[in-house]
């Protein structure tokens, strides 16, 4: 093994929107008989925590594919498949977030948006996890897990000029049994708040968003 990608999260944050809560078993439902959608082989559980819904696999172990609605965030969770490539796989997940999560609930409902992520993690192996360090930590340092994240401006051809757009990247180590796991989660903040999908210029994020994963991970 030397960099596998283990799975793939595209998220939404938003102003608070209560609505959601409510209508979240109608959203499911839509999503399941939706024939661009997910196999209920995917997502056969539902699970309620307070104001928070989860669409989920049956899986005791370890929830990788899950779809969870709440007052403030919708988010996409799918298991990296065998034989799919990386490219494959992040093209798989932006298709399906875009003509279902945000067909069926972001365009419907028009939430103010704040915030999109895109988290890919990987399995990965000492000589790369070592590669990796030697780009951010000094020589020697031993570093077990680690979480840190790094900010810059707005992505080039932003519409916003006037705004304080931002890009933010997380990186964090951890380890899972005898697997190390590395995560990178893109993130673009939108000051001020978007008032529709179309706005926060996706197309742009997610092509930026594989652009740097290519960068920062699987050219170690």
């Amino acid at each position: 093994m030397n960099i596998n990608l283990h799975s793939v999260v595209i998220g939404v944050r938003f102003e608070p929107m209560f609505q959601l809560a409510d209508d979240a078993g109608q959203i499911f439902d839509k999503i399941l008989k939706s024939k661009k959608s997910f196999s209920r082989d995917i997502f056969s559980r539902v699970q309620y925590n307070g104001l928070e819904r989860i669409l989920h696999e049956d899986e005791k172990e370890e929830i990788i594919n899950y779809i969870k609605v709440n007052p403030d965030n919708i988010i996409l969770s799918l298991r990296a498949e065998q034989g799919k490539s990386v490219t494959e796989m992040v093209n798989d997940i932006k298709n399906k977030f875009e003509e279902v999560i945000v067909h069926d609930i972001i365009n419907t409902y028009q939430p103010s948006i704040n915030r999109i992520g895109f988290v890919f993690t990987f399995n990965i192996s000492e000589d790369k996890l070592d590669a990796f360090k030697k780009k951010y930590f000094a020589p020697g340092v031993d570093v077990a897990e680690f979480r840190f994240s790094r900010s810059t401006g707005v992505l080039k051809g932003a519409t916003y000029k006037d705004g304080s757009d931002y890009i933010n990247r997380i990186f964090a180590l951890s380890k899972q049994g005898k697997e190390k796991r590395i995560s990178f989660d893109f993130q673009e903040y939108f000051i001020p708040l978007r008032p529709n999908w179309i706005d926060c210029q996706p197309k742009q994020f997610f092509e930026a968003a594989i652009a740097e994963v290519q960068k920062e991970i699987l050219s170690l």
